[in-house]
């Protein structure tokens, strides 16, 4: 986790055509606070995890992702990389203790 905390950016492979496999580190990145970027997107669950968290991006055309890269690179570069806020109502929708209560709440209905 400390790791990923200092990183500049973390990776994230999803697998096209298995939609429904989400990898537990999914959420950690988020946990993390580091930007996500997850190629190829799984244009499923993975990429509206990351789109509706706010923590990344999801790119699988290689021209969009040359560019992102580019620019990730130009910030880093800068000086001027970003962390994302972790407090936000959309990032904490994924948090261990939200998700808890998810399960509590489905197994009590």
């Amino acid at each position: 986790m400390k790791l990923e905390k200092e990183a500049h950016l973390l990776l994230h492979v999803a697998w096209q055509g298995f939609q429904g496999i989400i990898a537990s580190k999914i959420y950690e990145y988020i946990a993390s606070g580091t930007k996500i970027l997850v190629t190829p997107s799984d244009n499923g669950p993975i990429e509206e995890i990351v789109s509706s968290s706010k923590c990344g991006v999801s790119i699988s055309d290689e021209t969009k992702l040359l560019a992102f890269l580019k620019a990730e690179h130009q910030l880093f570069l800068d000086g001027k990389t970003e962390k994302n806020d972790t407090t936000t109502k959309e990032a904490q929708q994924f948090s261990r203790l939200k998700q808890v209560e998810k399960l509590v709440t489905e197994a009590l209905t």
